[in-house]
Formats: structure tokens, C-alpha cells, sequence
């Protein structure tokens, strides 16, 4: 008799919340549309739903569904370390993406990697939104953390939960269609449960969000992927299930890959097709009006070009001394590592910062490659400036 009443309660939740599904997407709201568990090492980290104007139950069909899109994570843990945080999404990111659409939107990735200024705990919500107009709005317990005028962030991010190598299989499958058992009652039960305090908000309000991603301004920064040696010839990466427009581009920046240091057992590097990588960029503090002031007085447009062609020679180096470590390749390790690399006029390396961490083995590898590219390239005569300043994304990434 008792098996019958929970049959009974599950399958009448489970219609009501189909029913209530198919009534929004009519009205052009949003509805739930999965909800999973996030968990890493026996740890629970977030419940994380998606929410669609009409229900999508594979990664092709929401990615031709048009108008607005949510994902929701409500954080369970009692500590999500800030750190943690990037790297974890960071490598989400990398392995469920193409190398080309990380390396046209590496800004918006590490802008938004860097959204908690301390660590998550229990009760905080951060909720991803593709708006109507394709803007990605992130917010943080109801604070906007970030806005980018481009729909890739979003695409890249559902890709973490629908992609090919999603959390796991039972995330993937729930996330597409709501578990209709008990165990999907309750877990949408405790999901709504979730939410942070007066005392919380404050503290996150007290972060003082820079909402517009940098990539606005410095979109043409370049990206390359690091690639791991392989005796048979690089395969073209899979297209990802759902994808991700990329940034225009101007013109194209060869992509460089790692010397041969690995076993030949090493599974091969996806690398990126160098028609999709941003063209190389002056100083990421230019800003759109650059060109009008370039038109009234051409000596500042010859600095630019000036500029634009050293910082590429600099990225250049960096990039040809890049080596994928060998024990990365044997864990499996991937991800996107930001540096800022520093150039005086003697060409010495001023100094090196990683923006935006992966793995120590990766971070040391790109830091390596910088004290191995020094002394760079004198710049010339007439270029102005004593010290010259360029980012730099390094999309270490394995194929399968």
C-alpha cells in the first residue's frame, strides 16, 4: 500500500511540473528543464537546474532553441574555495569546448572564473542568464557580477553540463530531463531551499563587481593552444554538442605547438584552426576610440602598428617555448592558463603574472616558457614606451 501512495505522490509531482513547464514556455517564460547534483570526490558542491522556454532533452535542441536561458547553482557545500572554483570550472571548460571558441572568448572565461572574490558557502546563488538579446548576464546572490555582449560565454558554460565530457553521465542525464522519481522530487525540494541571508548578500555586494567583462576592451587579445607531441598528425576536434559563435576576427595567428618531449603513447592535442584565433593586439588598455584619434594624428597610428607587431613578436616566443609536462599528459590534466607577460626596453622580462590559474604543472609550464623566451627582441628605435605589456591565454587541451 505504501509503494503505491509514493507512486502515486511522484508521478502527480512529476505531471504538475510538466504541466506548469508546458503552460510558461507557452506564456514565453522559463521552466525548469533538468536539475542534477554536482559532485567532485564524493563532495557535493551545487544542485544545478536548467531552465528553458520549452523543454530541450538533447544538447542539439537547446542549442537551436532560440530566446532566453538560465542555469542556476545553488551552492550545498559549506566552503567552495575561490581557487577551487576556477580551476574546476576552468577545466570544464577547456575539455567540453573547442580549442578555437576557448581561445576567441579566453577573456570572458577568466573574467568569469573570477567572479567570487572569496570562498562560496552554503546557501549562495549564482545564476547564469543568455538574455533575449544574446548578452550572458552572471549575478551572485542577486548581485550582477558580470555582463558580456556575447552569447558564447553561456553556450561555453552549458557545454560544462551537456558537453561530451560533462560531470558525469547521470548529471548529463538529468540535467536534460528532470528525474521523474523521488530522488528528482527531493532533490528539486532541497533545490528551492537554498538561499543566502541578509548577512550574505551584503558581504557579496561588498565584493564590488567590475560588471563588464575586459574582453570589451581587449577583444583582439590572441590565444593559443598548447599541443602535446603525437607521431600521427593532429585530428581535427570534434564539434562540441552545443555550440559556441566565435568573436570576429580579423585576420588569423599561427598556432604553435609543444616540442616533442612525450611518449609516442600520448594522446594527441586537439589544436585550433589558426583562421579562428583573434588577431595579435596592442596594448589591452587601447580602447575603441583608438582608431578616431589614429585618423587626426598618424604618428599615434604608427605607435600602434609599432606596438601591435612587438607584442606579437613577444607572444610569439612565449608560445614556441611552451611544453605540454609530460605528467600532465599522463593525468589527463587540462585547462586555460592566463599570464601577463612584462618587456622593458632592453627586452629583459619585467615581470610575470598568472591571471588566471589551471594546475600547477600547467601554470609552471607557461611560466617556464616565459624565462625561456627572455631576453626577448629589442623594440625599435622608434617605438615609444618603457615597458611593454601583453596577455597572453594558453589553452592547454587532450583530445580523447
Amino acid at each position: 500500500m505504501m509503494k503505491h501512495l509514493v507512486r502515486f505522490f511522484v508521478t502527480t509531482t512529476w505531471l504538475i511540473l510538466l504541466n506548469v513547464t508546458t503552460a510558461n514556455a507557452q506564456n514565453g517564460d522559463l521552466s525548469i528543464n533538468g536539475i542534477a547534483s554536482f559532485e567532485q570526490l564524493r563532495k557535493e558542491y551545487y544542485v544545478g537546474a536548467l531552465y528553458l522556454g520549452w523543454p530541450g532533452h538533447d544538447a542539439a535542441a537547446i542549442a537551436n532553441m532560440p530566446g532566453k536561458k538560465r542555469m542556476e547553482l545553488h551552492i550545498t557545500a559549506d566552503r567552495w574555495p575561490a581557487l577551487r572554483f576556477a580551476q574546476m570550472l576552468n577545466q570544464l571548460i577547456t575539455i567540453n569546448n573547442p580549442s578555437a571558441i576557448i581561445n576567441a572568448n579566453a577573456l570572458d572565461i577568466v573574467a568569469f572564473s573570477s567572479i567570487p572574490k572569496g570562498d562560496l558557502v552554503e546557501g549562495d546563488q549564482l545564476i547564469i542568464e543568455l538574455t533575449a538579446n544574446n548578452t550572458t548576464l552572471v549575478s551572485l546572490n542577486g548581485v550582477t557580477a558580470l555582463r558580456t555582449d556575447n552569447a558564447a560565454l553561456f553556450t561555453m558554460l552549458l557545454n560544462t553540463w551537456v558537453g561530451q565530457r560533462p560531470p558525469s553521465s547521470e548529471f548529463k542525464r538529468d540535467i536534460l530531463d528532470l528525474p521523474k522519481d523521488k530522488t528528482g522530487a527531493d532533490l528539486v525540494a532541497r533545490f528551492n531551499t537554498v538561499h543566502p541571508n541578509d548577512a550574505r548578500k551584503k558581504v557579496i555586494a561588498g565584493w564590488g563587481f567590475k560588471t563588464e567583462s575586459e574582453a570589451a576592451v581587449a577583444s583582439a587579445t590572441s590565444a593559443v593552444t598548447a599541443a602535446a607531441p603525437s607521431a600521427a598528425p593532429h585530428p581535427t576536434p570534434p564539434p562540441a554538442p552545443v555550440s559556441a559563435p566565435a568573436a570576429p576576427v580579423k585576420k588569423a595567428e599561427p598556432v604553435a605547438a609543444a616540442k616533442p618531449e612525450a611518449e609516442q603513447k600520448a594522446k594527441e592535442v586537439a589544436s585550433a584552426p589558426a583562421t579562428a584565433l583573434p588577431a595579435p593586439a596592442a596594448d589591452p588598455a587601447q580602447t575603441a576610440a583608438t582608431p578616431v584619434v589614429a585618423a587626426l594624428n598618424p604618428d599615434a597610428e604608427k605607435q600602434r602598428i609599432l606596438r601591435s607587431e612587438y607584442i606579437g613578436q613577444l607572444r610569439k616566443l612565449v608560445v614556441k617555448n611552451i611544453d605540454y609536462p609530460k605528467r600532465a599528459i599522463k593525468e589527463s590534466i587540462e585547462g586555460l592558463v592566463m599570464v601577463k607577460v612584462k618587456v622593458d626596453r632592453n627586452g629583459s622580462l619585467a615581470s610575470f603574472e598568472i591571471v588566471q590559474p589551471a594546475d600547477d604543472l600547467l601554470d609552471a609550464a607557461a611560466e617556464r616558457a616565459a624565462q625561456k623566451a627572455a631576453p626577448f627582441p629589442k623594440p625599435s628605435d622608434e617605438l615609444q614606451g618603457a615597458i611593454f605589456e601583453t596577455l597572453i591565454p594558453i589553452v592547454f587541451k587532450l583530445t580523447q
